[in-house]
Formats: structure tokens, sequence, C-alpha cells
């Protein structure tokens, strides 16, 4: 039998573990205006909900909705529009709740892919967890739309290759890697200038400042991190840069 203090304390954990690996994603954050309502199947409270999105600047929204199954059952979509909201689109990542349910309603739906990518399965399959996990959310924190195709492209790219390189060229055994791929490194160190304009020296700079941010919040100590094989394999198959990648 568990105690209220117990049940007490696991709810605290719980909240607390939410808001230290939440994070934005940018490339849906980007697209956010005005007249956009935000709907949520989560179980959490609307208090919850909206500390979530304040804690990761996700702001500027008109409404949010908050049920628990609303989605899934399909009634949220009759109050919304009962509110006197008209929905041209609905996106999510969800194929029962944000696809199937709104479609029943005659509500256009775009669906959001949330997996790893093949670089990061990698990662994650050889105990690298943490590293699959910094690599995924660098990646889907794209500041770019289709607007900037180019730069996008570019962040895209950047994201499977410039988080690695700040750990290995980063640590205090890099002159050892830096032996093993002089190639890289020079293009690292160059902010890869072989390949890109000047103009898009400023993306780097960002992707930088992300890949610190939330290298920090992840643990991920760049001068002490275990470079093991399965790191340096991962460099040799997945961060050769090519100027079709980019440009």
């Amino acid at each position: 039998m568990m105690f209220e203090s117990q049940v007490e304390d696991l709810k605290n954990l719980e909240w607390s573990t939410e808001k230290k690996n939440s994070f934005p994603i940018t490339t849906n954050i980007v697209l956010l205006q005005n007249k956009y309502i935000l709907v949520s199947d989560m179980y959490l409270p609307e208090n919850f909900i909206r500390e979530l999105l304040s804690i990761n600047y996700i702001n500027g929204y008109e409404a949010i909705y908050v049920s628990p199954n609303g989605k899934r059952s399909g009634t949220i979509w009759k109050k919304i529009e009962d509110d006197g909201y008209r929905i041209t689109l609905h996106t999510g990542d969800n194929i029962d709740c944000d696809i199937l349910s709104p479609k029943k309603y005659k509500i256009p739906t775009s669906y959001f892919d949330p997996k790893y990518s093949q670089k990061e399965v990698f990662l994650f399959n050889n105990n690298k967890k943490d590293l699959a996990n910094l690599l995924r959310i660098i990646r889907l924190s794209n500041i770019y739309t289709l607007k900037y195709e180019n730069k996008a492209i570019l962040w895209h790219t950047l994201s499977n290759i410039l988080p690695i390189c700040r750990i290995v060229f980063g640590c205090e055994n890099k002159e050892k890697y830096i032996a093993r791929f002089p190639d890289l490194y020079y293009s690292y160190e160059n902010n890869f200038d072989a390949y890109i304009n000047t103009e898009n020296i400023s993306l780097i700079a960002e992707m930088n400042a992300v890949t610190d941010f939330y290298a920090q919040r992840l643990k991920i100590d760049y001068n002490t991190y275990d470079l093991d094989d399965d790191i340096l394999f991962y460099l040799d198959k997945y961060c050769e840069i090519l100027p079709n990648d980019v440009l």
C-alpha cells in the first residue's frame, strides 16, 4: 500500500522530470501565429501545460484546450467549433489522436514525425542515449523554414555533425582525434568555409549556442566525455561534409 506522502513525492519527481526533459520543437514553433490554438491530450492539468510551454518560450497562441481524451474521442473538436474556431489544419505526432480523429470531423491534418533519425538510432543503440537525444534536439531546433531553404538544409545536415565535433575536438585528448580526422577538424575550425558562404556563419554560431545549452541540460561534459570506438565509427561514417549536402 502506498502512502499519500509517497504518491506526492512521485508526482513531484514526475513533474520535475517533465520540466527537465522537455524542449521546444522549433521547426513547428516558427509556424505559430497569433490566431493559432493549441490542443493537448496530455493528462497534466492546464496550469502544468502552460508552465511547460512558458519554460520552452512557446507564447503567442490565442487559446489552449486541454483534455486527457478529447482528441482520441473526438469531443474536443466539437468544443473548439462551438467556441467559434474553424480549424484549417491540425498538426501532430500521434496517428490516432492527431490524424485519424480530426479527419473524422473533416479537419485537414499534417503529420509530424518525432522519431529518431538513422544516425541518432545508431548512437542510441550503442549506449549513447544522451548524445542521440542531443542530436535529435538540435535537429528539431531548426530555426529556419522553407523561406530559408538552403539554411534549413544546412542546419539539418550540421545537426548530425557539429555537436559531435564540439565534443570530440573539445575534449582533453583532442590532439589524438585531430590527427585522426584532420580534414574534418580543418572544416570545423574554419566554420565549414569550404562548403558554405560567410553569410551562414551566424547559423553555425546559433547552432553552437543551442548545442551548448542542451548539452548542459543533459549533463554532457565535453572535456570528460567517453570517446569510445562507437563515437569514432560515427565520425568515420556520418560526419563527412560534401558541397551538395548544404548548397
